[in-house]
């Protein structure tokens, strides 16, 4: 409804309406240079007198709203009028008046901020730009000489050993020549600190460090004077290091005693009856006796006790001797809470589902499912976490009048994590790995619709560690066994005995068992910056453990060309994913996102079919929004394939997506664009269609545009989504591009689809 607003909203209101006469409404902020035509980073962060918020670059919505929702004759309107005062404080803006103060205060931050960045002989003169239009435009003239920079760099250092510590270990940032900058004498003042500070100097603080700047010598050269004062009792810095450590759990106070103390490697451990394994809090204790004292282990300690999820506080304190302030004892309290817990989570659902034989056709299904899971902490005394769950499915077709639920689901699965890794030993975390993991899962899984029902049983052994924005997970065995029961006409309709063939080998019984490297990378801070996302799958290998047991039965060294082992069916393959995503952050109200995904699956040796579930596949709330699930490709291929035959073993995917803020904290809105298409890549014995060629991949892709709406419930966000075709591939070339086409009801219902989903869609 606000988007169908939106013309009446833009166009009914002048955006000067509540400006009076004499005032002025700011509409934009420009910076001249008047020496030089390069930009320099940061100054448009130093205006605070900013116009009202834009979308898509150029519309005041924000402003409009607030316009369209006050009265000017009566503004006690305004605040009776429970509309129009919920547009004007929750989605509307006021206008943003020009104020000279604001202006000049502006004027002022920019200069300073020079200043700090070596422009020392700098000018900032603001220029106001009145229009009759009561419309006002600021430039803020910027009169800049050459930056200074250090021509030398004097030291004051009494304390021989901390001269050692800064001018020989310590990388400075000063150096002869480089720029006067401020905010690098205060980097190095913090930076040298923690340095210091993680080489033993406990009490070290950033204010003993003084810098002295002399710029009278010459124009744009500066000498500077580095000093680092002794401590307030004139005493030369005392190195400190670890005396003694002292874990506490669920302790009233600090200094708690306990019978329930004990020792282990010399650490005191009082754990009050919580049953945890004392070699367990050693390993992930960082902080180790007779050490020096590091800001480094003393930060690893929290966050590697942290990722057992045992704790719900941790705080870590050191106390000098009172005879030898160079030792430290060290006291680490830990709190729990509850060790097991149970949860209910009711759900309703909707998802796409292509019927399997019928060309064309998809059935939008609506259900309720519910998941129960049980949590239980420290399962075994060394802080494992075990999740048994279990979530059930009904779903029902709304042109399905045959019974009620068609569709039936329902999963357990039982997971165990192990806060270490059992083959690995303490490699990761002397790798400088956290948070490493071993997990071991097993699923059932029962499904059973009008096609078809399949039984499931999987199991998992993995590994996961991470490093800074780093994070990999390792998985040596991952075991699949599947067996399904085919409704016994679904295949009459099948005239191609290839075809039949195909699909008979994809349903009969079959075990994959597979290897894989994954890996993610971000470096979103939150700090309302732009920033990347990398996920990986790096590589994942299906069938060696197959291949090896085969080597062992097979006293008659036979080649091996059977797709069984044992009766069943197995499969050899190798696929690779990746997807990058970029989040530009364009301001407080605005951001693009762009994505790329591509991924390969190739069979191998004893295959020549990836099996299906790990074909590709594209379309659906989360790619390609302008077709539903599994009803493009693969390449051009047309209606006269199947639902089954839409996968590839190639994808390529492109997103992008321009997201604005309507309503601050509750409703966001987008504008995107998708383009992509699988592929297969070689041919095999079904001839099946769409195979990949590099002249023809843009000319193969199918596009579109769309419009969605984002509604933040702050525990989830719930997103609508109406993507609109641009480009079918699978039409013939004088009818690809449907959005040539007459536009009318039919051709809406033909050439778009209205999505529905759970959080953004990348």
């Amino acid at each position: 409804m606000i988007i169908l607003a939106l013309p009446i909203i833009l166009f009914s209101c002048k955006s000067t309406k509540l400006v009076n006469d004499g005032e002025y409404l700011l509409t934009k902020n420009k910076i001249v240079y008047e020496n030089s035509n390069d930009k320099l980073s940061g100054v448009e962060e130093q205006i605070k007198h900013k116009p009202n918020r834009r979308i898509l670059g150029t519309i005041r919505f924000h402003l409009s709203v607030y316009n369209f929702a006050s009265s000017k004759r009566d503004s006690t309107k305004n605040s009776k009028n429970r509309v129009r005062k919920y547009f004007r404080e929750h989605v509307g803006e006021s206008p943003v008046k020009l104020d000279l103060e604001l202006v000049n205060n502006s004027a002022k931050n920019i200069q300073d901020y020079l200043v700090s960045k070596g422009y020392l002989d700098i000018q900032v003169t603001p220029i106001v730009h009145y229009h009759r239009k009561k419309k006002a435009i600021v430039t803020y003239k910027v009169n800049r000489k050459k930056v200074y920079k250090y021509d030398s760099i004097l030291y004051n250092i009494t304390d021989e050993r901390m001269s050692l510590l800064f001018k020989k270990k310590y990388k400075s940032y000063l150096t002869q020549g480089s720029h006067v900058d401020f905010d690098v004498l205060n980097k190095e003042r913090n930076d040298f600190s923690t340095y210091a500070k993680n080489n033993g100097y406990f009490y070290f603080k950033k204010d003993f460090i003084t810098y002295e700047l002399d710029t009278l010598r010459a124009f744009n050269r500066a000498k500077i004077k580095v000093s680092i004062v002794n401590n307030p009792q004139g005493k030369l810095h005392t190195r400190c290091n670890i005396n003694s450590i002292h874990f506490i759990i669920n302790g009233k106070d600090t200094f708690s005693t306990n019978m329930d103390t004990s020792v282990y490697n010399g650490v005191l451990f009082t754990k009050n009856l919580y049953k945890i394994n004392s070699s367990i809090l050693y390993k992930y204790c960082s902080i180790k006796l007779d050490n020096l004292y590091s800001t480094i282990d003393e930060t690893k300690t929290y966050s590697e006790l942290s990722s057992l999820n045992i704790f719900d506080f941790i705080d870590i304190r050191f106390y000098p001797l009172l005879n030898d302030s160079s030792k430290l004892n060290t006291v680490i309290n830990l709190s729990t809470g509850f060790q097991s817990s149970f949860s209910i989570e009711p759900q309703t659902i909707t998802t796409d589902d292509a019927d399997i034989i019928e060309t064309n056709e998809n059935r939008r299904n609506y259900g309720i499912a519910n998941t129960i899971t049980y949590t239980l902490k420290n399962a075994f005394r060394n802080a494992e976490q075990l999740d048994l769950s279990a979530t059930t499915s009904l779903q029902a077709q709304g042109n399905n009048e045959s019974r009620i639920y068609n569709s039936f689901n329902q999963s357990v699965t039982a997971a165990l994590y192990i806060p270490q890794s059992m083959f690995l030993g303490n490699w990761a975390l002397e790798h400088g790995y956290g948070n490493v993991k071993t997990s071991i899962s097993a699923t059932y899984l029962y499904d059973n619709n009008l096609d078809f029902s399949r039984k499931i049983l999987s199991g998992k052994f993995g590994y996961k560690m991470s490093k800074k924005r780093h994070s990999f997970f390792f998985t040596p065995l991952e075991v699949s066994y599947s067996r399904s029961n085919i409704k016994s006409n679904i295949f009459d309709t099948l005239t191609n005995l290839d075809l039949k063939e195909f699909y008979t080998r994809l349903f009969d019984p079959n075990l994959i068992t597979n290897s894989s490297l994954g890996y993610i990378f971000s470096n979103n801070k939150n700090n309302g910056r732009s920033y990347f996302y990398i996920r990986s799958k790096i590589l994942e290998s299906g069938g060696l453990t197959h291949r090896a047991i085969r080597s062992l039965l097979d006293t008659k060294n036979e080649i091996d060309t059977s797709f069984n082992l044992l009766d069943v069916h197995y499969f050899q393959y190798l696929k690779s994913d990746i997807d990058v995503r970029y989040n530009w952050i364009m301001d407080r109200n605005n951001a693009i996102v762009f994505r790329g995904n591509v991924g390969i699956g190739l069979p191998y040796w004893n295959s020549n079919v990836l099996p299906y579930e790990k074909r590709f596949f594209i379309g659906g709330a989360n790619n390609l929004r302008g077709w539903r699930p599994r009803t493009v490709g693969p390449g051009t291929s047309g209606s006269s394939i199947t639902q089954l035959d839409r996968t590839g073993e190639l994808m390529v995917v492109f997103n992008a997506e321009y997201r604005f803020q309507l309503i601050k904290k509750y409703v966001e809105s987008a504008l995107f664009f998708d383009m992509g298409n699988v592929w297969n890549v070689r041919e095999n014995d079904q001839k099946v269609k769409g195979y990949f060629d590099f002249r023809n991949m843009i000319s193969d892709m199918a596009l579109n545009t769309g419009i969605g709406m984002r509604f933040d419930f702050q525990y989830f966000m719930m997103r609508l989504d109406w993507g609109i075709r641009l480009k079918d591939p699978t039409l013939s070339n004088s009818e690809k591009w449907v959005a040539n086409q007459k536009i009318d009801g039919a051709w809406i219902n033909e050439n778009s689809v209205l999505n529905l989903g759970i959080g953004y869609p990348f």
